[in-house]
C-alpha cells in the first residue's frame, strides 16, 4: 500500500473505523491470500467478515450492511 495514497484516502473520506497497515507482520496475524484483503472486526476485536480482492458493488453494500449492524450492536 502506498502510504501517500492510504492517508489521501483517509483524510478524504474519514471512515469511522481504523484503517492498519502492517506491512509483513498482518499476513502473519490474519492469514490473507492475497491483495487487497479486509477484516472487519467487532468491539472486542475478533474478526467478523473477510474479504478477499475486489467485490464490486454488491460486496461493497454487504460491507456497508455489516458495518452498521456492527455499529448498532449494543
Amino acid at each position: 500500500v502506498d502510504r501517500g495514497k492510504m492517508l489521501a484516502f483517509v483524510r478524504q473520506f474519514r471512515p469511522p473505523f481504523p484503517i492498519l497497515v502492517g506491512g509483513g507482520r498482518m499476513k502473519q496475524t490474519y492469514h490473507y491470500r492475497g491483495l487487497p484483503y479486509s477484516v472487519l472486526l467487532d468491539r472486542r476485536g475478533r474478526i467478523i467478515e473477510r474479504i478477499f480482492g475486489f467485490g464490486g458493488a454488491a460486496e461493497f453494500a454487504n460491507m456497508r450492511r455489516t458495518i452498521a449492524n456492527e455499529v448498532r450492536a449494543p
